[in-house]
């Protein structure tokens, strides 16, 4: 959430709530359902879209292409929160023995 807030025009509340919120369906047992009881519809799509674990099947599509898909359809906003999570999550990969690295990715 601190690298996406950083970029001009993506420091709103929505956009700043889904990079906070983004893996909570992905990592835990909460549902879409919950989160837009608690946060609204456009905050719990964005987690929504943002999670593996909630591509739907599309026939001749791996799971991966179809999440690509889904998140190449997105708003913007949506995507420089992938982005933004991608750097976040690989910034360190240099600081990893090789094994872990690897592992990580």
């Amino acid at each position: 959430a601190k690298v996406v807030s950083s970029i001009p025009n993506y420091n709103d509340y929505v956009t700043i709530s889904v990079a906070l919120l983004h893996d909570v369906i992905e990592d835990s047992d909460t549902t879409k359902l919950c989160l837009e009881k608690i946060f609204g519809y456009e905050i719990a799509e964005g987690v929504n879209i943002l999670s593996r674990n909630t591509v739907e099947k599309i026939v001749g599509m791996t799971p991966d292409q179809v999440y690509n898909h889904r998140l190449s359809q997105a708003k913007d906003y949506i995507q420089a929160i992938k982005i933004t999570d991608v750097i976040d999550n690989t910034s360190d990969l240099h600081l990893q023995p090789t094994s872990s690295a690897q592992k990580k990715n």
